[in-house]
């Protein structure tokens, strides 16, 4: 069996499609950086994200009942470094990127 430590390491160099999940429920805002993510059906459109459900993000998401996702080009390093910063505050997260609120 393989230990925990070592299976992080190994998942973290499999190669993945990085994007920003974002989500606002009232005044609150969130921006976590995630590779578990993956259409699940065409009609209806819908994606499939996997978030910890103890995580800051989730109960964001829960709440607001829809988020968006960002796909990132190589280009925007940055901003999936700085929505992957677990000591930033939820708002800090927006302080790099161009963010604007969606309808």
């Amino acid at each position: 069996m393989i230990a925990i430590p070592e299976f992080k390491r190994a998942m973290r160099a499999l190669p993945a499609q990085v994007c920003v999940i974002a989500a606002q429920a009232g005044e609150t805002r969130i921006a976590m950086t995630a590779t578990a993510v993956t259409s699940l059906s065409a009609e209806p459109p819908q994606i499939l994200i996997c978030v910890h459900r103890a995580a800051r993000p989730a109960a964001v998401i829960r709440e607001a009942g829809a988020f968006s996702v960002h796909l990132l080009s190589s280009a925007q390093v940055d901003v999936a470094t700085q929505c992957a910063l677990p000591a930033l505050s939820p708002e800090a997260r927006f302080d790099v990127g161009d963010w604007s609120p969606s309808p």
